[in-house]
């Protein structure tokens, strides 16, 4: 019965915070506890130099590739899309994105229901605690005056910092046209909605100038490019997953140069080797003045569980968040501020912990 008592009140919690988000307008179709896959991939990026290609136009990395590939690579976790439009970098008072990811919630959750099957209160009470804390993360919103510059950041996980890697970010706000941003490479940055890490996403321009007082759509993507080498991917799944798992795979075919070679060289033999032989080796002896190519084209190609080659994505692109606009003030310092949740949702909150402890 506890267990069913913790759903249950997990499930009016989950109500009451759809129905005041929805009045406040807090306009987030991320949501809350909608699991997403859970997997994590690593993207590498490969130097031309370390780079193999294939007969049907696919390409490889090198063993030497291989050997350095962690040297220019980045993670992402948790089934994520490796950037976000507002911060989340963990649980603190100036999180925009509430203080959890999806596969955090999902292992709360199974924590707290093996403590609660164990009957042991102490272990029961650490898990409701740890749950709670990522409950406790307000959903919000970028908000600014009409006219006000627009100043708005993000997680980024794939910013490769080498001059090798092109990274454009692009933030869209509804029905405008995108508006360029950046990445930070300056160090953390203060502002009074939190610290703009390095290597977050930027969005520090003037607002556009037909942009109305209204509730919009925020987006952003970063799209990565390189003449210089060539991105792969390893992805892990969870064995319940439907992801498919990517593992590097040594991938050979026979090198067509290597033949071109050998018929070469055969001739070779024959037309000049054999007759110095049969002259008595008279004069020097001669040298076939053709590199012996591989015998194989090989190299490590990025594999799914069902066979198919995989081409790591170069676009990223986040959820959709939501930007706010009021009428201006005559305020002359102006900041954007975070919506928090309303006091009778925090009424609810405490009246749901209240009853799954009682139960």
């Amino acid at each position: 019965m506890p267990r069913i008592v913790s759903l249950l009140a997990l499930l009016f919690l989950a109500m009451f915070v759809f129905v005041e988000v929805a009045s406040a307008k807090l306009l987030r179709s991320t949501g809350r506890g909608v699991l997403s896959e859970q997997f994590s991939e690593d993207y590498f990026f490969v130097e031309n130099k370390d780079i193999v290609r294939f007969l049907d136009g696919s390409f490889g990395m090198s063993q030497s590739g291989f050997d350095n590939r962690f040297s220019l690579s980045n993670s992402i976790g948790g089934g994520g899309r490796g950037i976000s439009a507002v911060p989340t970098n963990g649980p603190t008072a100036t999180n925009c994105n509430g203080s959890y990811d999806d596969f955090e919630l999902q292992d709360a959750l199974n924590d707290l229901s093996s403590a609660e099957s164990s009957d042991d209160q102490t272990d029961i009470d650490r898990a409701t605690a740890a749950l709670e804390q990522l409950e406790n993360g307000d959903p919000c919103v970028y908000q600014f005056e009409q006219g006000e510059d627009l100043l708005a950041f993000g997680s980024f996980s794939m910013f490769f910092d080498t001059p090798s890697i092109t990274t454009l970010i692009e933030w869209n706000i509804e029905g405008k046209d995108p508006i360029t941003g950046s990445v930070n490479t300056g160090g953390d940055i203060t502002t009074p909605d939190g610290t703009i890490a390095n290597g977050n996403v930027v969005l520090d321009a003037p607002a556009p100038a037909n942009l109305a007082v209204g509730v919009y759509d925020l987006k952003v993507r970063a799209i990565l490019s390189s003449d210089l080498g060539e991105f792969f991917m390893v992805r892990e799944s969870e064995p319940q997953s439907s992801t498919q798992s990517i593992t590097l795979q040594l991938t050979e075919e026979a090198n067509p140069a290597y033949i071109v070679w050998q018929d070469a060289f055969e001739q070779w033999l024959q037309d000049v080797y054999d007759p110095w032989v049969d002259n008595n080796r008279t004069g020097p002896e001669p040298v076939f003045g053709l590199t012996e190519p591989d015998v194989f084209i090989s190299g490590y190609q990025s594999v799914s569980e069902s066979g198919f080659v995989t081409t790591a994505p170069r676009s990223f692109f986040s959820l959709t968040e939501t930007l706010q606009i009021i009428a201006a003030s005559t305020d002359p310092e102006i900041n954007p501020v975070n919506a928090p949740l309303t006091s009778g949702l925090m009424l609810f909150a405490f009246i749901g912990l209240w009853i799954r402890k009682r139960a």
